[in-house]
Parts: C-alpha cells; sequence; structure tokens
C-alpha cells in the first residue's frame, strides 16, 4: 500500500514528549500512516526511545543526526516523505481525534487544493484556551496580521500537498522560529488554499517551549516577514487589504462601543 500520509516530526532533545507523540500519531489508525521523525543528535535518550518504539510501530521512520534547526529538519522530512500528503507534529503538540482523516480525505475530494487548515486550540499555561480559526486565507488578509486577521498558528491543524514544495521551495534553513509563517504566506501567495470549520490541531505554548521563549522577537520577526510580503501585494490586493483593515477597526469599534454601553446599564 502507498503511504497515504506522511507525518513530519522535527526533534532535538524531546525525551520528555517523543514517545507520547509516536503513540498518538498511532492511536488514530490510518492505513498506510508513515510517521518520519526527524532527531537533530539528542543527547537526552531521545534516539534510544526511538530505536525501541521503532520495534513495536512499523509505520516509524526516524533518522538522528546533526542538522541547522527546524527548517533543515524539516526540509530533511519533506525529502523523506513517501506520500504526496504531509502533516507535521512537534513532538509537544497533538491532533483532535479523526483530524488526519479529515485532511486526507478533504485533500482527496478537492484535487486542485494544495493546503487545507481547520480550527487549532492554543493550551496556554497560565490564561484560558484560544480557538485560533484561519477563516480568511487571503494573502492581503493574512499580512494584516492577528489584530486583523489570523493565519494558521500551528501546523497540527492543516495538511498540504508535497508538491506544493515544488512551488514555493523548501523552509528558510536560516529562520529557526518563523519559518512557518514564511511558508504559510508563500502558501498564500502561490497556491489555492481552503479553511474548514472543525476542530484539527492542538497548539501547546507554555514555559520552555521555543515559541513562549521567543514572544519578545517573535513579533518582530513575524512583522518583518509580512512587510516582505505586503511588497508584493498588487494594486487590487492592496485595496482590498486596505478595505479589510478600515472593516476590521471600524467592527472592533462598534463592539467597544457596545461593550462600554452594556457595563454602564448594568
Amino acid at each position: 500500500m502507498d503511504p497515504t500520509i506522511s507525518i513530519l516530526t522535527p526533534v532535538y532533545n524531546g525525551a520528555r514528549f517523543i514517545e507520547r507523540c509516536v503513540e498518538h500519531v498511532s492511536s488514530h489508525n490510518i492505513p498506510g500512516l508513515e510517521h518520519v521523525v526527524i532527531d537533530g543528535a539528542s543527547t537526552d535518550g531521545t534516539q534510544d526511545i526511538l530505536d525501541n518504539l521503532s520495534r513495536n510501530h512499523p509505520h516509524l521512520r526516524f533518522i538522528s543526526e546533526k542538522d541547522k534547526g527546524q527548517s533543515d529538519a524539516l526540509n530533511k522530512g519533506v525529502r523523506m516523505a513517501a506520500s504526496d500528503i504531509i502533516g507535521i507534529l512537534n513532538a509537544d503538540d497533538f491532533y483532535e481525534k479523526g483530524a488526519i482523516a479529515d485532511g486526507i480525505a478533504y485533500l482527496k475530494r478537492h484535487p486542485s487544493v494544495d493546503f487545507v487548515t481547520g480550527d487549532c486550540v492554543i493550551l496556554w499555561k497560565d490564561r484560558a484556551p484560544y480557538i485560533n480559526r484561519p477563516k480568511d486565507l487571503r494573502l492581503q488578509s493574512l499580512i494584516l496580521g492577528w489584530q486583523f486577521a489570523e493565519y494558521p498558528c500551528n501546523p497540527s491543524a492543516y495538511f498540504y500537498r508535497k508538491s506544493v514544495h515544488d512551488r514555493i521551495g523548501p523552509y528558510d534553513v536560516d529562520d529557526h522560529y518563523a519559518m512557518d509563517v514564511s511558508f504559510i504566506l508563500a502558501c498564500a501567495a502561490s497556491i489555492r488554499m481552503a479553511y474548514v470549520p472543525k476542530h484539527w490541531g492542538n497548539f501547546q505554548c507554555y514555559p520552555g517551549t521555543k515559541t513562549f521563549e521567543d514572544k519578545t522577537n517573535g513579533t518582530a520577526r513575524v512583522n518583518a516577514i509580512r512587510e516582505h510580503w505586503k511588497a508584493k501585494l498588487t494594486p487590487i490586493q492592496n485595496l482590498d487589504a486596505s478595505l479589510i483593515y478600515h472593516r476590521k477597526r471600524l467592527w472592533r469599534s462598534l463592539e467597544s462601543m457596545l461593550t462600554k454601553r452594556a457595563t454602564f446599564l448594568s
């Protein structure tokens, strides 16, 4: 049987997460699924755990060697992937039940779509969960940033065709933090993307994770990526982006006024 999907997991010193991750992917019981783990020569026993897991999980393939960071690991995983459909799952994140099957089914039913995303729940350590709903995947919307539009925040909620990389190239090996944002915006500029209003992914953001620790510099980094793609908008896309921006600002002003009025009346 040809692989139906290749789930890629880049990891480095992830011994406390990797067994749960592999078991989690296996629990979805997808015929023909392969799980490709790209370990960056961990020193905490991750490779030994993968060795043991591979004895009972024939769908698991892994390499353990030094790399140039997460983007380099992802590029290796893409090259190793035997399926044309790819999912990416960081070792500490997890899929919602049925998400993988839904992603495969959608891409098979819609051959003209190359990227599909659902909703992603962001799990914070010190605040209530937030649901990321990237409904508008047009480039002119995504470059406005999270204040006015939501881009897919974590790969646990999206799946795409391996052939996408033939169009937009590999992940940027010089970017160790925002490679996913660059990838999403490049996709928005080049391929057909789709949104499904279903909970597919779960993204854990808490002290010790890369995203959490980089939140100060991350905003500036993402803004620079947005400005790069903003410069590539056509005049019509620029006009559309301006209309989206002003419409969202007006709507938020009205929401604020209504909230204040309700508070005053109560």
